[in-house]
């Protein structure tokens, strides 16, 4: 365990009862609390959807991404749900972790649900909760949902934003390592015009409109939303065609290879309301050729980026995606929305529109002697994927390295 976390379990071992319909009360920097863990999504659906509403958290670890990922990707997979839920002497639902329990390395690990394929991860927390704990409050919750679970070797949080929802995260208060990437975003207003001039500069301007004169040159540009689940699934197709192309000339594996993590984001697309996570998909059409795609996430007054493509054919030189994400841009500021959130990992479009980044860290914390050596093999592999990527000769060599052994 985490070098506090053994002393807070030996403090309320005596208090414990067993994980099967077992609870602990636990006195926090907020409040006395008491701590549960569930296996079932259906018994915490009312209280998560509630708390989502206004928690800081992250649209990653909103009731339906997590219920849908754990469903459809990881319990095919073993992983076991460890869904930690604290409430206050009122039985209010103070805050969420949503958790899975799984293997790595022969040991038994809990994660995030979905955290390889989330930009972000966090727990739901009511934000008057979340800025009064502390490193001793996620010890003892952490070490009571252990016990009741029946002992794991490691916790591996990854990605995980220092701040949420301008709220510190208390998980920053446990030992940490800086993530290899950074998150980037962008402060909207409702004037585009006025973002767009100050976050772009006036050449870059002028070359957008040309390559949207040149677009509409091969063909009618249209910017298109898809309108049922069924147009969203035939959007998302193209989309992971046009990303596989990608990922195979830089040399990248596909991360939507497999059919059910494909599965997973048509079914968020298919959610009817924004409000629960749905997953909006758009396209920048060039006559009949979907030459751009872009998929988004709105919560909490947010956009956030979570897939985007661009064709591998002729019209790729012509930057249909950077012309679909000014469209988006501009659609975003004029329906009010706070954020625009492009993300963890560099890039170029995020390098133009960005005035913010956001710092994100990564948590390895022994919970038995056994968990040791996992957790030190995983903080060097986070230190030399941050050395990499913040160095640029490295990171280009790494490219390079990368594209000739494994690119077309």
């Amino acid at each position: 365990m985490p070098e506090a976390a053994s002393t807070a379990a030996s403090n309320t071992a005596a208090t414990r009862t067993q994980y099967e319909g077992g609870s602990v009360t636990l006195s926090t920097g907020a409040g006395r609390v008491t701590i549960r863990v569930s296996e079932s999504f259906d018994e915490l659906r009312d209280s998560w959807l509630a708390l989502q509403r206004h928690a800081v958290c992250s649209y990653s670890q909103s009731y339906y991404w997590a219920e849908g990922w754990h469903r459809i990707v990881a319990a095919p997979e073993g992983a076991r749900a460890v869904l930690i839920h604290g409430r206050d002497a009122q039985g209010e639902c103070r805050f969420i972790l949503p958790f899975e329990l799984g293997k790595s390395s022969g040991q038994r690990v809990i994660r995030f649900i979905g955290q390889d394929h989330a930009n972000y991860n966090t727990g739901l927390f009511q934000p008057a909760f979340a800025s009064a704990l502390n490193r001793r409050d996620i010890d003892e919750i952490l070490c009571a949902a252990v016990d009741m679970i029946g002992g794991a070797d490691a916790a591996l949080f990854c990605h995980q934003p220092r701040d949420i929802g301008g709220y510190l995260n208390p998980f920053a208060h446990m030992p940490h390592t800086d993530s290899a990437n950074s998150g980037y975003a962008l402060k909207l207003q409702s004037d585009f015009k006025s973002v767009y001039e100050a976050r772009v500069s006036k050449n870059r301007r002028s070359n957008l409109t040309r390559s949207e004169r040149r677009l509409a040159s091969e063909g009618p540009v249209t910017v298109c939303d898809a309108a049922s689940a069924a147009e969203s699934a035939a959007l998302l197709d193209v989309c992971f065609a046009q990303k596989r192309e990608r990922f195979a000339e830089r040399g990248i594996e596909d991360s939507f290879a497999e059919q059910r993590y494909r599965d997973f984001y048509k079914e968020m697309a298919a959610l009817e309301r924004r409000e629960d996570g749905k997953l909006n998909v758009s396209c920048l059409k060039v006559g009949e050729e979907i030459a751009a795609t872009r998929c988004r996430v709105a919560l909490g007054g947010r956009h956030n980026d979570v897939i985007s493509s661009i064709t591998s054919g002729p019209l790729q030189a012509l930057s249909p995606g950077q012309v679909l994400l000014r469209h988006q841009i501009e659609q975003a500021c004029a329906a009010g929305y706070i954020f625009e959130d492009f993300g963890a990992g560099a890039a170029p479009h995020k390098d133009i529109w960005c005035d913010s980044r956001i710092a994100l860290f990564d948590s390895h914390l022994a919970l038995s002697p056994k968990g040791h050596a996992l957790c030190a093999y995983e903080g060097l592999k986070t230190r030399l994927k941050h050395m990499v990527k913040t160095t640029p000769a490295l990171w280009e060599t790494y490219q390079d390295l990368r594209k000739r052994l494994r690119g077309k």
